[in-house]
């Protein structure tokens, strides 16, 4: 009976409320059996050794549409055909350290020479993860680093070290220093104030970043994000950044997105789906070229635009 409750509990997130219920309610009753069946678990895990992969591939359709001709068609519409491969290792050196690696590889299935060198194979991340107590941790290295609830901002890797200060789910501080590569390869501080409510309807968060390159100073950004559930499903999110400097096309630019969203998707759960739709408002000045939504029109600021709205 242990093990089917220990299996129940594993896909815990998909029950409602009154099943998860019956489930508190039972691993109560057989909560010696579980702890004896943990024990187990963890000799057998001991054994097993400290590393684990993990890995997945991914293949993204993406039409762009503009002023320049496709050498390949002859037309303003250009595709792209891209892939990856990601392979991961999770190394636990101890019950409060961690080493984390992410190698991956990017293909362009539509050409078959490689002009912006993005077929390369390399080290994604590759970081040390310590856990001082249950209140702070530090992360050095290269690690993952997002902006805000959608990414607008930044979603890519930072070279440095971060300290995560955990005071509960309301509230949780982080502070980090280290080189991204938001235009150039910048140094780059930030701070972020994030939480959530207790069943996770409500997230906010409030950022401040500021970056030191030697071509681009003018980059000082304060940032919040909302993500606002209406119901389990249903939710409404958006980030807005400013930056208090001035660059040459505009005083104190902004940039903001706001859309509504439904489902959850769990990259580790089978059948998990997210649909959303956004609006889009960004000015040069007020968002990096790394960012989670990759296939929108944002790259454009790159390619000589000032203003994007979609």
């Amino acid at each position: 009976m242990a093990q089917i409750i220990a299996g129940m509990l594993a896909h815990e997130d998909q029950y409602n409320t009154e099943q998860k219920a019956v489930l508190d309610k039972l691993a109560n009753e057989y909560a010696d059996e579980l702890g004896t069946l943990g024990v187990r678990v963890a000799n057998l895990e001991s054994k097993v050794g400290n590393i684990y992969w993990s890995g997945d591939a991914q293949f993204k359709w993406v039409q762009r549409y503009g002023e320049t001709i496709d050498i390949v068609e002859g037309s303003i519409v250009e595709n792209d055909y891209l892939g990856c491969m990601r392979i991961n290792a999770h190394a636990q050196v101890n019950d409060r350290t961690y080493v984390e690696g992410l190698l991956r590889s990017n293909i362009n299935f539509t050409y078959d020479f490689n002009p912006d060198d993005k077929s390369r194979v390399y080290m994604q991340k590759l970081y040390v993860h310590h856990d001082f107590n249950d209140k702070l941790s530090v992360n050095i290295g290269k690690y993952g680093q997002t902006f805000g609830q959608t990414g607008l901002l930044f979603d890519g890797e930072v070279k440095g070290i971060e300290a995560i200060a955990h005071f509960n789910d309301a509230a949780n501080l982080t502070v980090g220093f280290g080189r991204a590569d938001f235009r150039t390869n910048d140094d780059v501080v930030y701070a972020r104030l994030d939480g959530q409510n207790s069943n996770g309807r409500f997230k906010y968060d409030l950022e401040y970043i500021n970056n030191y390159p030697e071509s681009y100073r003018e980059f000082q950004v304060w940032g919040i994000g909302l993500t606002i559930g209406l119901t389990d499903k249903i939710d409404l999110f958006g980030d807005y950044y400013k930056n208090v400097e001035s660059n040459a096309f505009y005083k104190r630019p902004d940039s903001f997105i706001a859309g509504i969203g439904f489902g959850h998707q769990n990259d580790e759960q089978v059948g998990s789906y997210r649909i959303a739709a956004s609006y889009v408002n960004v000015r040069l000045g007020a968002t990096t070229y790394h960012y989670k939504h990759d296939v929108s029109p944002i790259e454009g600021l790159s390619s000589g635009g000032r203003h994007i709205k979609y």
